[in-house]
């Protein structure tokens, strides 16, 4: 529960960071990869080439978005948008989902790479709390016995 509720507060602490940071740098998506413990295996094992890549050349958008692609692939974009100088990007599980229904993680930010990061962040946020706390979860229930129902139709 300890290491748990540190993961938590570090990940708190990265939201902060990305949300004084103006810009995006190597360092910055290095602390976000060596939170995320799928990613980081990814990128020392050397299996996350187009990840390297795009950090060293400073694509940051194309880097976020393959932090998001790698670190969480039930996650993917629902919407970005630019409005009044912030970036607002929506993640979901559940693409097909109409808007209405879907229950999205969002996060804002004056720059697109960092609004993607900090939305990623978000959505680990709440993989974690969901982990954690059992009142959230789904009670199993037993497997009712099977009645057979006649559907025919005699009219």
């Amino acid at each position: 529960m300890l290491a748990r509720t540190e993961n938590s507060d570090r990940l708190d602490q990265l939201e902060q960071q990305i949300r004084n940071s103006s810009a995006p740098t190597i360092e910055l998506f290095s602390d976000v990869i060596a939170e995320c413990p799928r990613l980081f295996a990814l990128v020392r094992s050397g299996r996350a080439p187009q990840l390297d890549q795009s950090l060293r050349a400073g694509a940051w958008v194309d880097a976020a978005l393959g932090t998001i692609t790698l670190g969480m692939p039930t996650m993917s974009i629902r919407r970005l948008v630019y409005d009044d100088g912030e970036w607002f990007c929506s993640l979901t599980r559940q693409r097909h989902l109409p808007a209405e229904l879907d229950d999205t993680v969002d996060a804002r930010h004056e720059c697109l790479p960092l609004a993607i990061l900090a939305a990623f962040l978000e959505a680990r946020q709440q993989a974690a709390s969901l982990r954690t706390d059992p009142t959230r979860s789904v009670p199993h229930v037993g497997r009712q016995q099977e009645i057979p129902v006649i559907c025919e139709n005699f009219a």
